[in-house]
């Protein structure tokens, strides 16, 4: 007896037979070639049961009927959240597992940690670890992420330095690849402290740490790979980061993503912006016939005065973190007046002058510390200023208008 499968319908070969096979077909599945033949009696396809096991259909033929069920799916398995308890071992993770955000699993046999990614963020601007900052440009964002460490052994230390993991990005067109980077001496810090992590955790014991990934402009990570350093046979976690990164800011995000900056903005007076280490804001734009110091403008001419904000951005107490303000990425300076004639310059601090006093305003900003700096451009005495644009290579190209100083 010989079974057939009917458009929905089981019947028995005895039917089956009794009809007139008006052709036959080949049978594909999955793509892949089948053995099989299909065969149509009175408009209707027939398939043999057979072929259908490889899709997971299973067939039991009793008296009078013939049962088609499906193979059900593999459960899933329970993940448990990391106690706060000394010793106690998150969601085991064997190779390929699922890592759930805010959820804690266990990485490594020999010398296992609990890994719980708390948060991911797009930032422009800078992140320090220890001595090295990383800076955002127009080219590429920053990528901050936040997750926590615990010891799940009861009787031994386990060492968590920049050593204790590796992570891989995988961007949009599934290309993977560990930060350039990862071989970099300390780079995992300790939260709102900058201080690079190098300790023994005792059992038990937590710490809040983050890292910091260079991610090219207007390119998307929807995935991230963490495992143990030097032990993947153990498992990795695998995440899908869909929806769950927080976009690059305002002013500077290109499109509604949030993955792609900005070449350029129309800047604001008075807003303080990243420009290579240092935070700039122009303050104000006026018209003189003398500045500080008996300077005077040449023949003709008046003088075009820009005041400027400065601050080391870094917080108070973050090491290395001094600005030279004559090694401040080189500053380009482009002034268009309205008559369309431009004037490009790149001042060091030492052309940058003291708002009061005609003294050079070189020197060097400790973390947190501000000041404000002039520099003047001269134009003829009947034309007015036009635009401001002020940069350093490769960063945003902040865009002032001043037609209307006065």
């Amino acid at each position: 007896m010989r079974k057939m499968l009917i458009a929905g319908a089981v019947l028995l070969g005895g039917l089956a037979i009794a009809q007139a096979v008006q052709r036959s077909l080949n049978i594909t599945i999955n793509g892949a070639a089948s053995n099989e033949k299909a065969i149509v009696v009175a408009g209707k396809s027939y398939v043999p049961v057979s072929a259908l096991k490889s899709l997971g259909v299973n067939a039991t033929a009793s008296g009078n009927t013939l049962a088609l069920s499906r193979a059900a799916p593999p459960a899933a398995p329970s993940t448990p959240p990391v106690s706060s308890n000394p010793g106690t071992a998150g969601t085991q993770q064997l190779a390929g597992g699922v890592g759930i955000l805010n959820q804690a699993a266990t990485l490594g046999k020999e010398s296992p940690l609990n890994f719980t990614l708390r948060s991911l963020e797009y930032q422009f601007g800078r992140i320090a670890i220890g001595q090295t900052v990383w800076e955002s440009n127009s080219k590429q964002k920053l990528l901050l992420m936040r997750f926590t460490v615990q010891n799940p052994q009861k009787n031994r230390d386990v060492l968590l330095n920049n050593s204790s993991f590796l992570f891989t990005l995988v961007d949009s067109n599934n290309v993977s690849s560990t930060p350039a980077w990862a071989a970099t001496e300390f780079n995992l810090a300790r939260d709102n402290d900058f201080t690079p992590v190098d300790t023994q955790l005792k059992p038990g014991q937590r710490l809040d740490v983050y890292t910091v990934f260079v991610v090219p402009s207007g390119v998307s990570v929807p995935k991230l790979i963490v495992e143990r350093f030097n032990e993947r046979a153990a498992g990795v976690l695998r995440y899908d980061l869909t929806n769950q990164i927080k976009s690059v800011p305002a002013p500077f995000a290109a499109d509604s993503n949030g993955f792609k900056v900005l070449d350029q903005i129309n800047a604001q007076i008075g807003t303080y912006y990243p420009v290579g280490r240092v935070d700039m804001r122009l303050e104000s734009a006026q018209i003189s016939t003398s500045e500080p110091g008996d300077m005077r403008p040449s023949e003709g001419k008046r003088f075009v005065r820009l005041t400027f904000g400065f601050r080391n951005p870094m917080p108070r107490g973050a090491p290395n973190a001094g600005v030279s303000m004559c090694g401040t990425d080189g500053f380009i300076l482009e002034f268009t007046d309205a008559e369309n004639e431009r004037q490009t310059t790149q001042p060091c601090g030492t052309s940058f002058l003291k708002v009061s006093r005609n003294e050079s305003g070189d020197g060097e900003l400790a973390p947190g510390q501000e000041v404000k700096l002039r520099y003047v451009f001269e134009v003829p005495n009947n034309v007015a200023a036009s635009k401001l644009v002020v940069y350093t290579e490769p960063s945003i190209r902040y865009v002032y208008d001043i037609g209307a100083t006065k």
